[in-house]
């Protein structure tokens, strides 16, 4: 391979975006992005094909402090069961990303769901509160 070919095939390589994959997982559709990363709706390719959501973390675009919110979000995660708060039930990292599962709500977020109705009556607010 000469000096120009090897100039392009760099250029090329760097050019190529990392994807999220999980071995154990098909991602099927991008449910939004937030400051960190993406998340992915995925289910488990064999057995029960659980729906899960994944959160995708690109470890490149993390400063120190980012890393630590990370740690601190999965430590917190692993702690928190609460019904209205969506569980974490894995956590995984590969040379990208850092990968962190958690229950699928198909119905959307909090954020969504006042933004369509405008205004909540009170006691609607109280049983998010």
């Amino acid at each position: 391979m000469n000096y120009r070919s090897q100039y392009f095939a760099a250029v090329i390589m760097t050019t190529i975006e990392a994807k999220p994959f999980l071995k154990d997982y098909t991602f099927v559709e991008k449910l939004g992005s937030g400051s960190y990363g993406a998340v992915y709706k995925a289910h488990r390719k064999t057995g029960a094909r659980d729906v899960v959501a994944i959160k995708c973390v690109k470890k490149s675009n993390l400063s120190k402090r980012e890393v630590d919110n990370i740690v601190t979000e999965i430590s917190l995660l692993k702690k928190l069961k609460h019904d209205f708060i969506v569980e974490m039930t894995d956590f995984s990292w590969d040379n990208n990303f850092i990968y962190i599962n958690m229950e699928y709500c198909g119905v959307g977020d909090l954020s969504r769901f006042i933004r369509s109705r405008k205004k909540l009556p009170e006691n609607t607010c109280h049983v998010f509160l």
